[in-house]
């Protein structure tokens, strides 16, 4: 075959043979990648090959990558040309026996040929199906159909022959074109691990296998529900929900606040806190005992037991859990009654708690009616005069009477003790007349006139009056005129002066009480010592001496009264004794004396001396 694909008739001879095989009008062509030529029917019969215009393996086509013989028509020599390396044996190849040539091939006239497609199958044939079509059951080899035999058959995607072309391959060992699933990192593709498996490191879909992917990943995930909602089975992260997770899942938890503390909001199971779970809620509860119990020592409003918490416990007659005091239960749980100074609503007109059945509110609870008959309140009669008179109401005689606003009427009761003057009365219990209602007037005794002036069977009785100054002690009279008792008399306290009376009341502030350190009157002083000069500045030296309440003024002194007293030196001619030689001035001369009761010593002469 030339380099442009036409075809040269070739004329082939065995080494041992001087026969020569003509073969004309040659065609080639390819079928099934294999080159093949048309030979004349006669010859292909003779050399046992197929003649119905399929590829023959005659040996007349030299797929050569050894040696390839050319002859000219005309030419009865073989003419050799080596090329690089040897012929494989395949179809068309020089050979002296068949085992030279490749399977399916024969070697005739010392060519390799094809015998496949002759309907019987001859040595190195698995199969001969009187055909050379490549696709069908039994190949143009005459070989069963496989993978990798470099024809794509049914089921086949693709075959390359089992060319393996790296990463660049497009068909698979299988024969299948690549694609995810094939266990090869294909472009596109983050992986691909071969199979179908969603719950390993990649998906069917050769992605790398990520939370929310909708595949739970063994032994990394727990759960993968493709979404991002946390109140569902499946949280953050690919974690199943659970209690504690700090997510709430819906219709399962009531809350999650992420810890086992049973004592907030949120307790054990991921429950609301409520009153009677067990816990004892912080700041809301004052305990919870988990149990429906009201009568134990915490309530089912998880409270201590007390009253006005609705529950009525031991020693309670009831508590409706209010502090109103206008229904049925007061706010001590005791049932209302009336008199309990709560007015009931709706069932009493009042209540002042007081049992006075005639005040503004009577013992029933009900306002006194004046008129119905009954004596209530503050009614004094109501109909009937409740058993009264006018001599039970002080009167000496008379009919009582019940007035229109059921007070007593009195306007027919008389006598003394009706607390109005009637008659000849001077008086009537505290009543007196305006020109007599008092000791003074009642007596006209002069102002000063005292005392308590009395009503007695309704006559005016001054028995306990008192005028001041009649010389009479009379009643709340001390005195009246001179006292004859002296102060000490009245009271040994004192030790001097003279009681007076004054307002007929004994007057004692002229009486002295020496020694009580208060002068009082006829005393100098009472207990404290002064200068003499303080008490007379005439005095120039000594202490005047309280004794007696009376100033002691002997050691007081008086420069030129002719007395040397006190700090003086001498007074006068009184030289206390002193002599010129007894002060030191001299034996000779005289002593004399200062105007300020100090010595003159300046006549005092030294004596003389005998030899």
């Amino acid at each position: 075959m030339s380099d442009n694909g036409t075809i040269r008739v070739l004329t082939m001879k065995s080494a041992n043979s001087t026969a020569a095989v003509a073969l004309s009008a040659l065609s080639w062509f390819v079928l099934g990648g294999c080159l093949a030529a048309e030979v004349d029917p006669e010859l292909v019969a003779e050399l046992g090959g197929t003649t119905d215009g399929q590829e023959s393996a005659t040996g007349t086509t030299s797929r050569t990558t050894g040696t390839s013989t050319t002859t000219d028509a005309s030419d009865d020599d073989t003419s050799t040309s080596e090329t690089d390396g040897e012929c494989s044996a395949g179809d068309g190849c020089m050979c002296t026996r068949d085992d030279e040539c490749a399977e399916g091939l024969v070697c005739l006239a010392n060519t390799c040929v094809s015998t496949c497609g002759n309907g019987r199958i001859d040595p190195g044939e698995v199969c001969d199906d009187g055909n050379l079509i490549a696709s069908d059951d039994c190949t143009h080899l005459c070989q069963l159909p496989r993978c990798g035999d470099g024809i794509v058959q049914r089921g086949e995607g693709c075959d390359d022959g089992g060319v393996d072309e790296g990463d660049d391959d497009r068909c698979t060992d299988q024969c299948a074109l690549r694609s995810c699933g094939d266990g090869i990192v294909q472009e596109g593709e983050e992986c691909d691990d071969g199979n179908d498996d969603n719950t390993d490191a990649c998906l069917s879909t050769c992605v790398a296998a990520v939370c929310g992917d909708g595949f739970a990943r063994a032994g990394v995930e727990e759960c993968d529900d493709a979404n991002r909602r946390n109140d569902d089975a499946c949280v953050e992260g690919c974690v199943a929900a659970f209690c504690g997770d700090g997510f709430v899942q819906a219709g399962v938890e009531e809350c999650d606040d992420e810890n086992d503390f049973d004592f907030d909001g949120c307790v054990e199971g991921c429950k609301l806190a409520t009153c009677g779970d067990g816990f004892v809620r912080i700041g809301v509860e004052a305990c919870d005992d988990g149990d429906r119990d009201d009568m134990n020592s915490c309530t089912n409003q998880c409270r201590r037991p007390g009253c006005g918490d609705g529950i009525v416990q031991p020693g309670e007659d009831c508590d409706d859990g209010n502090d109103d005091n206008s229904d049925g239960c007061l706010f001590t749980c005791v049932i209302a009654s009336c008199g309990d100074g709560f007015t009931r609503a709706g069932v009493e007109d009042c209540d002042d708690g007081n049992g006075n059945d005639f005040d503004d509110c009577p013992n029933d609870c009900r306002f006194a009616s004046c008129g119905d008959g009954i004596v209530e309140g503050r009614e004094q009669c109501d109909g009937s005069n409740n058993g009264q008179s006018c001599q039970s109401l002080g009167f000496d005689s008379g009919t009582l009477g019940c007035g229109p606003n059921c007070a007593f009427d009195t306007s027919r009761c008389g006598s003394c003790g009706n607390a109005r003057i009637d008659g000849s009365e001077e008086c009537d219990g505290s009543e007196f007349p305006e020109d007599r209602r008092d000791c003074y007037r009642a007596t006209g005794g002069p102002p000063g006139t005292t005392g308590e002036l009395q009503c007695s069977s309704c006559r005016i009785d001054t028995s306990r009056c008192a005028f001041c100054g009649n010389g009479i002690v009379e009643f709340g009279e001390g005195c009246d005129g001179a006292i004859p008792q002296s102060c000490n008399s009245l009271d040994p306290r004192f030790d001097g002066g003279t009681p007076q009376c004054t307002r007929c009341q004994v007057d004692t502030s002229t009486c002295t009480d020496c020694g009580n350190r208060r002068v009082e009157q006829g005393e100098e002083c009472d207990g404290e010592d002064i200068a003499c000069s303080e008490y007379d500045p005439d005095f120039e030296g000594g202490m005047a001496v309280c004794d007696a309440c009376r100033y002691d003024l002997t050691e007081c002194s008086r420069c030129g009264d002719g007395v040397a007293e006190a700090d003086e030196e001498c007074d006068s001619d009184d030289l206390r004794g002193e002599t010129c030689e007894s002060r030191g001035a001299g034996s000779d001369g005289t002593l004399a004396c200062n105007a300020d009761c100090t010595f003159d010593v300046d006549d005092c002469e030294a004596g003389e001396t005998d030899d």
